[in-house]
């Protein structure tokens, strides 16, 4: 990645801090300020990537219905890779397509993998590998992925609440 327009990287942290407020208003928001951000400079690869994350947050906080951004995750996702292939939020992203629309367990593994390995502290990459890991019925590496999301990250509260999530459908309710 080049040379960043400042005024787009500022709309980006915007969307970053919005879609972390973890609540239907501020997902909405962040889709408001990466498209302000693509539209100041439409080669930001992560950018493109946030809008990704935050329309395929839509249809979790319900705002969107179910599968209905995936067409716009999917330009998305395909946008930043091609902006910058080792962009490990953009192999984020392609993994949460296809574990959720695609239901490609093998495909979302090695994404996931890939983004790890170009960010290893990345928290996003191992709470989508809980899913998947659960999915598969890996309960152990679940439960490993989502306790690493909180030693990352132990001030975040979606963080936390994704081990709690997680617990509770292994049954491990203490």
């Amino acid at each position: 990645q080049g040379r960043v327009h400042p005024e787009a990287y500022e709309l980006f942290l915007r969307g970053e801090l919005s879609v972390a407020q973890g609540n239907p208003t501020g997902v909405d928001r962040a889709v408001a300020y990466y498209e302000q951000a693509l539209a100041r400079d439409p080669s930001f690869a992560p950018a493109h990537a946030g809008l990704a994350g935050a329309h395929f947050a839509q249809e979790f906080w319900g705002t969107a219905p179910a599968k209905s951004n995936a067409d716009k995750v999917r330009a998305s996702v395909a946008r930043a890779r091609a902006l910058d292939p080792n962009l490990a939020d953009a192999h984020v992203m392609k993994a949460r397509v296809q574990l959720n629309y695609d239901w490609d367990w093998a495909g979302t593994e090695a994404s996931l993998k890939r983004a790890i390995a170009l960010a290893p502290g990345l928290t996003f990459a191992y709470e989508t590998y809980c899913w998947l890991l659960l999915s598969q019925g890996r309960r152990d590496e679940a439960i490993a992925n989502a306790r690493k999301t909180v030693t990352l990250d132990p001030r975040s509260s979606y963080m936390a609440f994704t081990e709690g999530r997680v617990l509770h459908r292994v049954r491990r309710y203490k």
